[in-house]
């Protein structure tokens, strides 16, 4: 088992299917990317119900997959956007459950 087969089966196992291409491995190779940001529509106290976030224990994150806009595959901002989520409660900004969410979000664009 590779890294990446690794990470996936230990952070979503139940899930895991040896071989084949996986929904992480066909962004890549398609040039889509995910961009982690701050949600932009929570406000104080959405989404945070017991005040972690208030605590500063986690932070609330949007994640947004992108493909290469035709014709201008470099303009990030102009890209066209195959997915999103939001309202994602983590402990941290490179939380590894963020790359599940992206790796999530390819998956159903790959439908």
């Amino acid at each position: 088992m590779d890294a990446d087969e690794q990470f996936f089966y230990e952070h979503a196992g139940w899930s895991y299917r040896r071989g084949g291409e996986t929904p992480e491995r066909y962004a890549r190779d398609h040039g889509w990317w995910a961009d982690v940001v701050p949600d932009p529509d929570v406000k104080d106290d959405d989404v945070d119900s017991v005040g972690m976030v208030a605590r500063g224990e986690a932070v609330n994150l949007s994640v947004t997959l992108y493909a290469p806009r035709e014709g201008n595959p470099v303009i990030r901002a102009r890209g066209n956007v195959l997915g999103a989520l939001s309202g994602i409660v983590v402990p941290s900004e490179d939380d590894p459950y963020l790359r599940v969410v992206a790796a999530e979000l390819a998956s159903e664009a790959m439908r």
